[in-house]
C-alpha cells in the first residue's frame, strides 16, 4: 500500500487509511474472501480505520470501519494517514485549495466560502508525490487536503491579557455574534498569529477577540514564546 506494505505486516499496528481502490474491486464480509458486500466505490476517497490486516495470496487486505464495521478490502494503492497532534486552523488568505489532491479527489467543492471562514481541525497527514497534504475535518466530517504552509495553525497558550471594555468580543470565529465586553482582565486560550484573532476566557465564557486590542507589551510577549 503506497510502499508501507512491508511496514504494516511487520507491525501490525492499528492504522487509518484514505481509501482509493478500484471502484469495481470488492469487499467482503470474512476473511476468507468468500461473501462479498458489495464494489468498493460507495465508500471510495473516504477516511477509515484498519482494525486488522491480513496477506491473502500475496494481496494485503485490510479490515476497514468508518462509523460502522465494514468489511475486507484489498489496500494496494490506497494512502496510509501519517498520526499527528490534532490542530486546529484555519485556511490563510490566498490558500490554495485547487491544489492536486483535491482536484484529483474533487473536494475543490468541500471548501465552501462558509467553510474557508471557519476554523477547522488537522487530524493527519498523507504523502502524495513525496510532498504531505494535512487531512482537514469540520467536525467530524471530512473536508479535504491542504498543504500545511497554506493552514493558519492555533496556538495553545495560557496567559492573563488586558482588553479595554469598549473593544468587541464574539461569539464565535468568524466574529457575527457580538457580546458586550464587562471586564478587563481575560485568559488567552488560543492564538491564531496569522489571522490575529484569539480565544478569551473568563467567568467560564469563552469568547473570540481581535488580537490588536490586546495590549500590545502582553502581545508581544506571548508571540514571541511561539517562535
Amino acid at each position: 500500500m503506497r510502499g508501507l506494505r512491508d511496514y504494516i505486516i511487520t507491525n501490525d499496528i492499528l492504522f487509518n487509511i484514505f481509501l482509493d481502490e478500484p471502484n469495481n474491486q470488492f469487499l467482503y464480509r470474512d476473511e476468507g474472501l468468500t461473501e462479498e458486500l458489495g464494489t468498493v466505490e460507495p465508500f471510495n476517497h473516504k477516511v477509515y480505520k484498519v482494525l486488522s490486516t491480513r496477506m491473502i495470496n500475496d494481496r494485503l487486505f485490510g479490515f476497514i470501519k468508518g462509523k460502522r464495521e465494514i468489511g475486507w478490502v484489498n489496500l494496494e494503492s490506497s494512502y496510509y494517514v501519517y498520526n499527528k497532534t490534532n490542530e486546529i486552523v484555519f485556511l490563510k488568505e490566498g490558500a490554495n485549495i485547487q491544489n492536486e489532491l483535491n482536484i484529483k479527489y474533487n473536494f475543490t467543492k468541500s471548501f465552501t466560502e462558509d467553510i474557508q471562514k471557519k476554523y477547522l481541525t488537522s487530524k493527519g497527514l498523507i504523502n502524495y508525490n513525496d510532498e504531505f497534504y494535512e487531512l482537514l475535518y469540520k467536525k467530524e466530517r471530512f473536508v479535504g487536503f491542504m498543504k500545511s504552509s497554506d493552514l493558519d495553525v492555533g496556538y495553545n497558550v495560557e496567559y492573563e491579557v488586558t482588553l479595554p471594555r469598549d473593544k468587541e468580543l464574539f461569539v464565535d470565529s468568524q466574529f457575527k455574534t457580538k457580546v458586550n465586553n464587562e471586564n478587563d482582565i481575560y485568559k488567552l486560550l488560543m492564538i491564531f498569529p496569522n489571522k490575529s484573532i484569539g480565544k478569551v476566557e473568563c467567568e467560564n465564557k469563552k469568547f473570540w477577540v481581535d488580537l490588536k486590542y490586546v495590549d500590545d507589551v502582553e502581545l508581544n510577549k506571548i508571540l514571541s514564546t511561539l517562535e
